[in-house]
């Protein structure tokens, strides 16, 4: 297995199987190729699960409502949404990508997260944590947006279809978060 990045940006991954045989689609080898600035949303993303691990750990004993919460939203949003978004992304764009772009998807969905994460932990603490969590909630909105742009124009196919389901699940689940966090 080989990796390496390209003077264009791009990781490029060789995978081949122990044995030499050919993987996949008969070949001697598969090439996964990303650009460098799906990085970032890995990386997070990444981060977020091995977070939410750590808080699980540290809150074993004494679980609150918050803290499992918590760990479900760093996990499935921050972590693997963020991840299969950012990698998806990456391999799903045809089109020249601006860095703007991407730095204001990065910034809006992480900023957005870490507003709804701390509005809720702060429930019942201070009467202006909805707010938070409305602000949040409402970033992540042209965070989709800016998701939906970076894979105009791919091909259409199962990948771009599921790329575009979890943005619609992000789309009607948040809404629906800040109705809960009203209750």
């Amino acid at each position: 297995m080989t990796a390496g990045m390209r003077g264009d940006g791009v990781v490029e991954r060789d995978v081949r199987r122990p044995d030499g045989a050919g993987v996949a689609d008969g070949g001697d080898t598969v090439t996964l190729r990303f650009p460098r600035w799906s990085l970032p949303f890995v990386v997070v993303g990444v981060a977020a699960i091995v977070g939410a691990g750590v808080l699980a750990a540290a809150t074993a004993s004494r679980p609150s409502e918050f803290t499992v919460w918590a760990n479900a939203y760093l996990v499935l949003v921050v972590g693997v949404v963020q991840v299969a978004l950012g990698l998806a992304a990456g391999v799903l764009a045809v089109r020249p990508v601006r860095a703007a772009v991407v730095a204001s998807a990065f910034a809006l969905f992480n900023a957005g997260s870490a507003l709804v994460i701390t509005g809720t932990g702060l429930d019942g603490v201070v009467g202006w944590n909805v707010a938070l969590v409305d602000v949040g909630g409402v970033a992540l909105i042209p965070a989709m947006g800016l998701f939906l742009y970076l894979v105009r124009g791919a091909r259409s196919g199962v990948w771009l279809h599921l790329y575009r389901v979890v943005v619609a699940v992000i789309l009607i689940s948040m809404p629906i978060g800040l109705i809960l966090a009203r209750l």
